[in-house]
C-alpha cells in the first residue's frame, strides 16, 4: 500500500489488526494516530478520529476508511507526543469511518 496511483484515492480500505505506534490528541479532542502493519515497519498510516474510544500505543486495531493521499507527518505541537522517529516521515492518510 505504500505506492498507489491517483485512481486509488478515496478507495475503501480495511487496515486489519494494525499496530498503534503513536497516539496524541489535538485542541479539538481528536485522536491523531500513526499505525503500521507490523511492529517494526517503516510504512506509516496517519489518521485522525473522534475521541470516543480509548486507544493506546501497542494496541492492534482494525480501521475501515478511505485512502486520502500522502503527507509528511508534521512536527507540530499536536504531534510532539508521537515517537520522534515518525515525525517528518512520509505516511498514507486515511479518512476513518470506523475502528475497533
Amino acid at each position: 500500500m505504500s505506492s498507489y496511483n491517483e485512481d486509488d484515492l478515496f478507495a475503501s480500505v480495511t487496515l486489519k489488526k494494525f499496530y498503534v505506534i503513536g497516539v496524541t490528541t489535538d485542541n479539538v479532542n481528536q485522536y491523531r494516530l500513526v499505525l503500521t502493519p507490523k511492529p517494526n515497519s517503516n510504512q506509516y498510516f496517519y489518521m485522525t478520529t473522534s475521541k470516543h474510544k480509548k486507544i493506546n500505543v501497542g494496541h492492534k486495531i482494525t480501521v475501515k476508511g478511505q485512502l486520502n493521499g500522502r503527507l509528511t507527518i508534521p512536527d507540530d505541537k499536536y504531534n510532539r507526543q508521537l515517537p520522534s522517529n515518525v515525525l517528518n516521515k512520509n505516511a498514507t492518510m486515511v479518512l476513518v469511518k470506523s475502528y475497533k
